[in-house]
């Protein structure tokens, strides 16, 4: 250390020296200074007078927007970083404070006017061009350069010498680690293992051998103690574990749960939760050298030779609260009711024994409905009894399958939130990859009530009083006291509105309270690229009764080095089966994705939600060259596969009762279809693409938009109408006195629908669903940021009358803001106010109900309460309200119920909204361009790139419209989109192979066939175009539906 010390002193007195030399040759003579210091002066003087309490911050903004767009200031991300422009220019647009002299909304005016060229008012925004300023670019330019020479992330890549990346999979792959599980000698009232060696996957985690032994009985306190000190071994651990050497197969995602019941030991040193058994051993039981380490990166043969002791024993805070209760038993433990839970085939609940708590959990019993029968809005909801069904003996789900929204009064059920979601008797690669933790805000819906509570969960929420608040365009957050089921409670309490955040206010406070990668010189910087985007994606918060789209594109604010960092991360096989990527990856990926391309998060996304077997055919299916070469050497998934037959009638009822049976299951589920002799990959698309567009049906009464029939299908009055919005599908809002029975009905359907959007994401399974964006603002949990904006993703035609109004809102706000009017003329003013093409608001004849939903009365007594310019910011506001959160709250909170029991919905917080559609749906509807399918399709088995059939099939591919894409697309693969990329990223590729026919048969007499689990297209070599044209047609009208061509 001595050494070190010094070598770092003479280090400084050689730079200090060469810095004074330089000086000395290089300074000019007398007072002035250098011509290049200039730059460097005018930045340093900016950046002092940037402050939320200077009066000179316009014209330092003004300073420093001039210096960046200058071509010849060339200031570098030095001079940027030693002004501490970053940090200041974050103060000067996030600060809210009241001693703030000048209001963050004036600030953030100011900046748009000097960086984009915005108005600082809106009634100058319709002479506003974004083309005409660029200081924006080249801010975000510097920023970048900054982060560049700035950050320190750490990329963890394993280069194995001698040995290819496959070859170390399969080698990790085929070995196992013999470990003696054994109570550490400070145990006192630990049980004792005695099952003998068991064999682990070296890359399964010391979490996942926590959870081994939890699932046993090993997490809690021994409460029976025997005459010789030993703990008594129940009938569990001596029936599950009878063999000497017990095989583990563990999950990458085993616990799920932030407490942890034991704490692990070799030797003296504790072991982190999330380190492997390999790492572990390697680091803690072998002693290696340096050059061991790097020459022999799979370990030392005594790694897989020897025995290795692990100690273990109960965590401090499992230690003290395990004691037992008056009644002699432990706090954890397993009820299982007798009804079923929300819906499901079953469930285990986790409740509070000893002492008491709450009161004991009531299931509601559900009367289960067909989809046949019509479900929205307008069915007709009988009574009745609906009686409970019975639970099936051995059928077990995850923990979180059931409500995790319950009543206050069940503080029970509150506590359990916790403890081990998962309370299955063995642990294997079968079990759910992820258990989904309890939902954090109130939008799950309740499903279970203590007794003698009301059950409340169904009803509709609350009206909001009757109150002459100013008019705020924004919706009422969801998140709520526990008594509110479905955070759906009135926005006003006692008469009073609450203070709500708009979504800039709301992302540029968070920019400021999230948690990033810590210790890392470039967060200041990351940290003002978050607010600059916020600012970027929402600046029309600013401007009242204004809409627009962000100013600079998203791309300009991926960060290349970060994004690069990134993928070369995902890239690394062992890193993708140890699950072990660095903290600053997720973290930065969820709090800042605009650092990085949708196609990185997307990959991110799927090697971390899911399990090791799924993320390893991810990565194939990136690098091919995985899995290429001897068969014996590389590592292939072990997914699990269950088949289902399903029929083409009915098929929603079907899909359902698979859905509620297999969707939380672990496997890859495959679909082929009644008298059809396709199987693979093909019909289990077409089986995703149908049940999605089965699940639009006009008569179920879900979606809002209009009806209309199938292209291509005949008119008539049995011709089955399906809803189309160009905006996306939307839920038909529900009104407040709608039926107990209906509302059970819908929401069913909606659990159901997040089961099977959440099975289709884990499958890697392309939809044919077009959400809109404000259904995945929800999905995101996003719901307390919704605008008046929002109502152009939900109702054009709505959210264009409501511009009308709101604009003689704000002219009515202005009239009575002015202080020269007042009393008669006051009066006079406002009832002169008119709409855009004539006519007064109560001309509309608008009462107090939801436009096109007469049923939703938007408060008590609604529809007998007229509109007029007196109470027109009260229904403004109820009517944004009621149309994005309160009046869909309830089929929200049960897709999320549904999606929550195949993986946490809180995982798809890596995408925007914007992206959800790529997500779950592919890639977006184009033009085809014959450049791209040359280079995207591959002709073979008797067809070239020069043959005169694959040129013509292209030159019809071009000219296709919309739907003849999707029709091609599903008669050729099964599904009717895209993935991501578009023919490049299918896989495998487009492979046009020649028809054979006999030389006596023309070719013109055969159509084209497919093969869709490999995506091959057989084409006979047809005479002419207006040929290939006219039987590509007929294939596509008669087989896209059926899997009988060959």
């Amino acid at each position: 250390v001595t050494n070190t010390n010094n070598t770092k002193e003479r280090i400084q007195e050689w730079i200090q020296k060469q810095a004074e030399a330089f000086v000395e040759k290089w300074a000019e003579s007398g007072t002035s200074e250098h011509p290049s210091l200039d730059v460097v002066k005018r930045l340093k003087e900016a950046a002092d007078n940037i402050s939320e309490e200077s009066a000179s911050s316009c014209d330092a903004l003004e300073a420093l927007c001039s210096i960046l767009v200058d071509p010849d200031s060339n200031v570098s991300a030095f001079e940027f970083m030693h002004c501490n422009l970053p940090e200041k220019l974050r103060r000067y647009l996030s600060a809210d404070s009241p001693n703030c002299s000048t209001p963050l909304n004036a600030r953030l005016r100011k900046f748009l006017h000097v960086f984009m060229g915005l108005p600082e008012y809106a009634s100058s925004l319709v002479a506003w061009s974004p083309k005409q300023h660029a200081g924006l670019g080249p801010l975000l330019q510097k920023l970048h350069i900054c982060i560049n020479q700035l950050e320190q992330f750490t990329v963890r890549v394993h280069d194995l010498p001698g040995r290819r990346e496959s070859q170390a999979l399969k080698f990790f792959n085929t070995h196992q680690i013999k470990c003696n599980l054994e109570r550490h000698p400070t145990a006192v009232n630990t049980r004792a293992w005695k099952g003998g060696s068991v064999r682990i996957d070296p890359l399964a985690t010391i979490q996942a051998i926590e959870r081994y032994l939890v699932v046993r009985g090993y997490g809690k306190q021994e409460q029976v103690r025997e005459s010789g000190g030993e703990g008594r071994t129940d009938d569990v651990e001596m029936s599950e574990d009878s063999e000497v050497e017990d095989s583990v197969q563990f999950g990458l995602h085993s616990l799920g749960a932030d407490r942890h019941y034991l704490e692990f030991f070799i030797g003296d040193h504790s072991l982190p939760y999330n380190m492997t058994i390999f790492q572990a051993i390697k680091q803690f039981a072998v002693v290696n050298s340096e050059a061991e380490e790097e020459s022999v990166p799979l370990g030392r043969p005594d790694i897989w030779i020897r025995s290795h002791t692990i100690y273990y024993r109960l965590a401090q805070s499992t230690a003290s609260s395990d004691s037992p209760g008056p009644s002699g038993a432990s706090q954890f433990s397993i009820s299982l009711p007798t009804t079923p839970v929300g819906g499901m085939g079953g469930g285990l609940g986790v409740v509070g024994g000893g002492g008491g708590g709450g009161a004991p959990l009531l299931p509601i019993p559900i009367e289960r409905r067909t989809w046949s029968a019509g479900a929205g809005a307008g069915a007709s909801a009988g009574g009745g009894v609906m009686a409970p069904r019975n639970l099936p003996s051995k059928k077990r789900v995850p923990i979180a399958s059931r409500s995790s929204s319950m009543s206050s009064s069940a503080s029970s059920s509150s506590s359990s939130s916790s403890r081990p979601k998962r309370a299955t008797a063995r642990l294997t690669n079968q079990d759910s990859p992820s258990t989904p933790s309890p939902v954090a805000t109130t939008t799950t819906i309740m499903t279970s009530f203590p007794l003698q509570a009301t059950p409340t969960a169904l009803i509709a929420p609350p009206l909001a009083t009757p109150t002459s608040a100013p008019l705020h365009l924004y919706a009422t957050p969801t998140t709520q006291p526990p008594s509110d089921s479905f955070g759906l409670a009135s926005s006003r309490e006692k008469g009073k509105v609450v203070s709500l955040l708009s979504p800039l206010h709301s992302g540029i406070k968070m920019s400021q309270t999230s948690r990033l990668a810590p210790e890392d010189p470039s967060l200041p910087v990351i940290r003002l690229m978050k607010v600059l985007y916020t600012l970027n994606s929402h600046w029309t918060d600013l401007y009242e009764g204004i809409g627009g789209s962000p100013i600079a594109p998203v791309g300009d604010f991926i960060n290349s080095k970060l994004n690069a960092k990134a993928t070369r991360q995902l890239q690394d096989p062992l890193n993708v089966m140890t699950g072990n990527f660095p903290q600053w990856l997720k973290e930065l990926s969820k709090n800042c994705p605009f650092l990085f391309t949708f196609e990185c998060r997307q990959m991110l996304f799927y090697l971390t939600t899911f399990d090791r077997d799924r993320a390893i055919s991810r990565l194939h299916e990136q690098q091919p060259d995985l899995s290429s070469g001897d068969a014996s050497q590389t590592v292939t998934p072990r997914l699990d596969k269950k088949k289902r037959c399903v029929s083409r009638e009915n098929l929603l009822d079907q899909a359902e009762k698979i859905m509620n049976e297999l969707a939380s299951s672990r496997s890859l589920l495959e679909f082929h279809f009644e008298d059809e002799v396709g199987t693979g990959l093909g019909p289990t698309l077409e089986f995703y693409a149908l049940v999605s567009r089965e699940s639009q049906r006009t008569n179920l009464g879900l979606w809002r938009g209009d009806p209309c029939p199938l292209p291509g299908t005949p008119q008539g009055a049995g011709t089955p109408q399906y809803t189309n919005s160009p905006v996306g599908l939307f839920p038909v809002p529900l009104g407040p006195s709608a039926k107990f029975n209906l509302v059970e009905e819908v929401c069913s359907k909606f659990r159901f629908l997040g089961k099977f959007v959440a099975k289709s994401i884990m499958d890697s399974r392309i939809l044919d669903l077009p959400l809109s964006k404000a259904l995945c603002k929800w999905m995101l949990g996003q719901e307390d940021s919704f605008t008046a904006q929002d109502l152009q993703h939900v109702d054009p035609v709505m959210a264009r009358s409501f511009a009308q109004l709101a604009a003689i809102a704000v002219k009515k706000r202005a009239l009575e803001s002015d202080p020269l009017l007042s009393g008669k003329a006051l009066a006079i003013g406002i009832e002169s106010l008119t709409l855009e093409g004539g006519g007064s608001v109560e001309d509309l004849d608008l009462d107090f109900t939801l436009p096109g939903c007469p049923d939703v009365e938007l408060k008590p007594e609604g529809r007998d309460i007229p509109v007029t310019i007196h109470n027109l910011d009260e229904y403004l506001k109820l009517l944004v309200e009621w149309t994005l959160v309160r009046g869909v709250g309830r089929q929200m909170a049960a897709f999320k119920d549904g999606f929550n029991t195949v993986f946490p919905i809180t995982s798809l917080q890596y995408f925007y909204p914007s992206e959800m559609d790529q997500l779950l749906c592919g890639a977006n509807h184009q033009k085809w361009d014959i450049r791209e399918l040359m280079d995207c399709c591959r002709p073979d088995h008797g067809y070239s790139h020069d043959s005169r059939a694959v040129q013509l099939l292209f030159q019809v591919l071009s000219d296709y419209t919309i739907d003849e894409q999707r029709n091609f697309i599903q008669f050729v693969t099964g599904s009717p989109r895209l993935p991501v990329g578009g023919f490049r990223a299918l896989n495998p590729p487009l492979t046009i192979v020649r028809k054979g026919v006999d030389s006596s048969q023309s070719p013109d007499a055969f159509l084209p066939s497919v093969m869709t689990c490999v995506n091959y297209l057989k084409l006979p070599n047809y005479s002419s175009v207006e040929v290939m044209r006219e039987k590509l047609h007929m294939a596509l009208q008669e087989g896209r539906h059926s899997f009988h061509l060959s």
